[in-house]
């Protein structure tokens, strides 16, 4: 992952990524942690802890926390979290998982939407979907391959 950010980012150093598994696993195995729960958590309608507690959060050279990124640096960082996962996936499976893309322009200049597309078209076997609420020209230039559609009032023309 911390290629993928320095190749889609500029200036925006991953120094790790820290992970809170949703129950004390140091302490803890998951079966334990949900039998002490049990009680507590029947009262309450729901499942306290566990792996759907989950969390994990980046941390990057020079920030103090993500609230100093931008709009732009949180969906690069997003987005290279969600390629990394794609990458890996492909690696261990033998093909590419679908990748959507929900309004890559929005929040990105030319430069990023353009690294993001470039590490992307370096990928054999890999299908895309980019939403846009515009045509982005620059975009579909750098795609031979692309095809376009329009949906509009729930009709799909392309």
């Amino acid at each position: 992952m911390r290629e993928l950010s320095t190749r889609l980012t500029r200036g925006l150093s991953l120094a790790g990524l820290d992970f809170q598994p949703g129950w004390r696993r140091q302490e803890l195995s998951l079966a334990d942690a949900l039998l002490l729960g049990r009680e507590r958590d029947r009262f309450a309608g729901h499942t306290s802890v566990g792996p759907h507690r989950a969390d994990w959060s980046l941390r990057f050279v020079g920030l103090p926390d993500r609230s100093a990124l931008s709009r732009g640096q949180t969906k690069l960082a997003a987005l290279s979290a969600l390629l990394a996962q794609a990458i890996d996936y492909a690696e261990r499976q033998g093909h590419w998982p679908i990748i959507a893309l929900d309004d890559l322009p929005s929040e990105l200049d030319r430069d990023h939407q353009q690294r993001v597309l470039a590490l992307l078209q370096e990928q054999t076997g890999l299908q895309l979907f980019i939403t846009a609420t515009e045509v982005p020209g620059h975009l579909i230039d750098m795609i031979s391959e692309a095809r376009l559609f329009h949906v509009e009032h729930g009709s799909i023309t392309g």
